[in-house]
């Protein structure tokens, strides 16, 4: 398959060494099939160094030439603004604060990123506040929908840590990014569409008076899942599935129980 930044397809291994392909998204006769050789959650110079490096060729796709949800722009530290790539197809690309033009050189912004990276990688996974803190520091400089900012959000979500209104809104910050760069019924919005559901319906289940609508979102959001993760064979990806469709069920018993009561 031919690659994209945002894959139409995804493929998934199976036992007897072969793969199946799986199309995420509507593909139209004549469209070319296409899933990605690295991962789509990293920012444009790195996706594009790897693929050079590895695979020999510069990518040119769309998502590329126009970037989209600002994943590799940080905040113009002048103004108020948001500093974006000049020319995100040139790996020595400076940036450009749309505000007020102030230029960050390329060098700078690259040994920004690899100091934010090597704190990422040294945070105890499993310690909520300092992976908390951490997200302090970086929105200091990087734009919020930046990877490394995303990146580090999915560490607290799957820390280990009490569902919370924190927990809430982060897997709602990654899912509108991933609505976008990986769309459709990839594993992505798949795990994710979980922890956003989930955690959704646990803040505001209490809180809200007449309850059949959350339910109703959670059920369209589990089933979503669902079929996101249908196909997948990897171990995490397999109790997520199990997971969503258990917390399914359940909602669907508890709507009939709730129907029931409203007509006694």
């Amino acid at each position: 398959m031919s690659h994209s930044c945002v894959s139409n397809a995804k493929y998934v291994n199976l036992d007897n060494g072969n793969f199946e392909v799986y199309a995420n998204i509507e593909i139209k006769r004549g469209d070319q099939i296409t899933d990605f050789y690295t991962s789509p959650l990293k920012g444009a110079k790195i996706r594009r160094k790897i693929l050079r490096n590895s695979f020999f060729f510069d990518c040119f796709c769309q998502r590329c030439e126009n970037p989209v949800c600002d994943v590799d722009s940080v905040k113009c530290p002048d103004c108020p603004g948001i500093s974006k790539l000049q020319n995100p197809t040139l790996q020595n690309s400076d940036y450009e604060c749309e505000k007020c033009a102030k230029i960050l050189k390329c060098e700078e912004i690259e040994i920004l990123e690899e100091k934010f990276a090597n704190l990422i990688e040294k945070v105890d996974k499993t310690n909520s506040k300092e992976i908390l803190r951490l997200i302090e520091t970086l929105l200091n400089s990087l734009n919020e929908n930046h990877y490394l900012i995303l990146e580090t959000k999915r560490f607290y979500i799957y820390s280990g840590s009490p569902v919370n209104s924190i927990k809430r809104n982060f897997s709602f910050d990654i899912l509108r990014v991933y609505n976008e760069i990986v769309p459709g019924y990839s594993k992505e919005r798949g795990l994710t569409l979980y922890e956003a559901a989930s955690s959704d319906l646990d803040v505001n289940l209490n809180q809200v008076e007449d309850k059949i609508p959350l339910l109703a979102t959670t059920k369209e959001r589990l089933s979503e899942c669902l079929e996101c993760l249908r196909h997948e064979k990897g171990e995490f990806e397999r109790e997520i599935f199990k997971l969503a469709g258990k917390k399914f069920k359940e909602i669907q018993e508890f709507e009939n129980l709730l129907k029931i009561m409203n007509k006694i």
